[in-house]
């Protein structure tokens, strides 16, 4: 299953480029239900909001594919989008978060090394996946699921 979060009000065939069975698209705006057909699912929620993920999850329990986080650009949009549903993707599937530029913009609630980035956390999350390979003390992998402590955290 495809995943892709939009906040284009204007979903087209473009948007889906690739031979899936299924698709979901996820908007905040109603009006883009009608872009349902075969094969396409729009839901309608407010990605910020970890209820609605929540209950995304209930209803597509399966694992995902490819998850495309194209909507919101705010760091509590990309964060509770990723924290919600990275442990949703199938292993040797892909997680997606295009706009991540703003992660360096305080309108944005980003900036520079600042912690609550989607930067920063694609950072640890690197970190993370590659502690395998550390041979430092401070970088340590805690379980097969890609749970990482780094010393001082």
């Amino acid at each position: 299953m495809h995943v892709v979060i939009s906040t284009r009000s204007t979903a087209t065939d473009s948007q889906f480029p690739f031979t899936y069975p299924s698709y979901i698209g996820i908007d905040i705006n109603p009006e883009c239900k009608q872009f349902e057909k075969e094969g396409v699912r729009v839901v309608i929620g407010d990605q910020g909001d970890p209820a609605f993920w929540k209950q995304f999850t209930l209803d597509f329990p399966e694992e995902l594919d490819i998850f495309i986080d194209d909507g919101g650009h705010t760091m509590k949009q990309q964060a509770v989008t990723f924290e919600s549903m990275f442990w949703s993707i199938r292993d040797g599937g892909i997680y997606l978060c295009e706009d991540l530029h703003t992660s360096y913009w305080k309108e944005y609630e980003g900036g520079y090394l600042k912690s609550n980035s989607m930067i920063e956390k694609s950072k640890t999350l690197i970190d993370t996946i590659n502690a395998w390979h550390s041979k430092e003390a401070g970088l340590q992998v805690r379980s097969q699921r890609y749970v990482c402590i780094r010393e001082g955290e």
